[in-house]
Parts: C-alpha cells; sequence; structure tokens
C-alpha cells in the first residue's frame, strides 16, 4: 500500500491535473477502508472528468462505503438516467434504497437486475430481504423455497428463513433449529479465518440462558470485519428473541 501510494502522490506531485493518478489513488483508498481520502480523491477525479462512468460510479460507490446513502443513492439514480441497463448502478440503487428504508424503489431496482441475472442468487436473497421488510412473507417463502434449492447454508439465508419462521409460521422450534446452524456456521467460518482467543470456548446454548456478555464481547473486539460483527450480532440477538418468546 505505501510504496502505491507514495508512487501515485510522486505521479501527483509533478502533474496535478492527472485524472488517472487521482482515480487509482482514490481506488487505493477504497481498497484499504480509507473511504474518506478515497473520496477525496475521487471527488477530484470527477471534477476534471465530469463525464467518465467509471470515475461517477467508484464515487457513487465510495459515498455509500462512507455510510453517505442518501449521496450515493442520488448519485446512482442520476448516473442511472444516462445507463439504465447497468447492473452495478442499479444493485448500488437497490442497496442504497434500501438503507434510506425506500423499500418500493429498492424492490424495483432489484428486480431489474434480476431481469438481467436470472441466475443471481444474491440478488434473489436481497429481494426476499427488501420483501421481508414490506412484511410480504408469501411471496419472502417463494424466493427462499428458490433459493434453496442451490444454497441452504449461507447466513443470510438462515436469518432470513428464521425470521419467516418466527414471525410468519410463528414455529418456534424450527426457528431455534435454524439459527443455532446460522451461529455454528458464523462460528466456523470465523476458526478458520482466525481463531481468535475465546471463539473456541464459546458454545451454543439450547438452554434459554445467553452466552456469557464478557465472552462475546471478547468474541467482537477480535473480529476483523465489520461485516462478521453484524452478522454474529444478528444471529445472537435473534436467537435471544426466540428463546425469550418459549420462556414466556
Amino acid at each position: 500500500f505505501t510504496n502505491s501510494e507514495n508512487a501515485l502522490r510522486q505521479g501527483l506531485s509533478m502533474r496535478g491535473d492527472s485524472v488517472l493518478a487521482q482515480y487509482l489513488l482514490g481506488l487505493l483508498y477504497r481498497k484499504n477502508n480509507m473511504p474518506e481520502k478515497a473520496l477525496s480523491c475521487l471527488s477530484s477525479a470527477k471534477n476534471l472528468a465530469p463525464d467518465c462512468f467509471q470515475i461517477l460510479l467508484s464515487f457513487a460507490e465510495c459515498q455509500s462505503l462512507a455510510g453517505n446513502m442518501r449521496e450515493s443513492y442520488e448519485c446512482a439514480v442520476q448516473l442511472l438516467e444516462k445507463y439504465p441497463a447497468d447492473v452495478r448502478l442499479l444493485k448500488l440503487c437497490a442497496q442504497t434504497a434500501y438503507a434510506l428504508n425506500n423499500l418500493n424503489a429498492a424492490e424495483e431496482y432489484i428486480s431489474r437486475v434480476l431481469q438481467q441475472e436470472p441466475n443471481s442468487l444474491e440478488s434473489l436473497l436481497f429481494r426476499a430481504k427488501i420483501l421481508m421488510a414490506k412484511k410480504e412473507y408469501i411471496r419472502v417463502a417463494s424466493l427462499l423455497d428458490m433459493y434453496s434449492r442451490q444454497d441452504t447454508t449461507a447466513k443470510e439465508y438462515l436469518l432470513l428463513r428464521t425470521q419467516l419462521q418466527y414471525d410468519w409460521s410463528k414455529n418456534l422450534n424450527a426457528a431455534v433449529s435454524t439459527i443455532e446452524n446460522a451461529l455454528r456456521l458464523t462460528r466456523m467460518t470465523r476458526m478458520s479465518s482466525c481463531s481468535p482467543p475465546g471463539l473456541q470456548a464459546f458454545r451454543i446454548q439450547k438452554s434459554p440462558e445467553n452466552p456469557p456478555k464478557n465472552m462475546l464481547m471478547r468474541y467482537f473486539r477480535k473480529s476483523r470485519t465489520m461485516k462478521l460483527r453484524f452478522s454474529m450480532r444478528r444471529t445472537v440477538l435473534f436467537r435471544k428473541k426466540i428463546t425469550r418468546r418459549r420462556t414466556n
């Protein structure tokens, strides 16, 4: 990273109006999870080349990574007017619309993605997630059944299946079984990647008692990615919700 950054910075010092150097530096910062620096470089590149699709798309995506969902959505929608069939743009519009709780727009965009990529399991699952938020449970069940023909181990699938069993079917035993699978898969993934201290001691409890708080906090502190922490938190919190209802 440092060598690449220094080389690009040196190039900019010699030619400050280099679109390519600003763009590549922005991508480098984005790849290394530095969205604010990436946005600064991509903004400069965008000003120098306001009609370059790749720069505009990268800028909109980076806005999303930085948590600026409204700005990202507005950029993506504006760009989509010129490129209405671009799948990356449609996915970004769907994701940011969902983050802004604009569920109807999110479903419309992801449906357009599926028209072009009917075999995309990722998009199929994301549509199920949108419909779950809209409480359209029958449609969710249909999509999850379609997804399960190809994969039954994805944590997001298991979480959605659990929520469906809990909120719609009211099948608490099935919901507990499904969330246990999600917890087990999350644990196995985490152990295979870095095996932090304390994780091996974590065991999924079938009793209503929750795992010790200090053990979970140790797990979260050792996690290397926010995505994994969020996934684990969702599974644990959902399991607590289910087990609490079983004891009442």
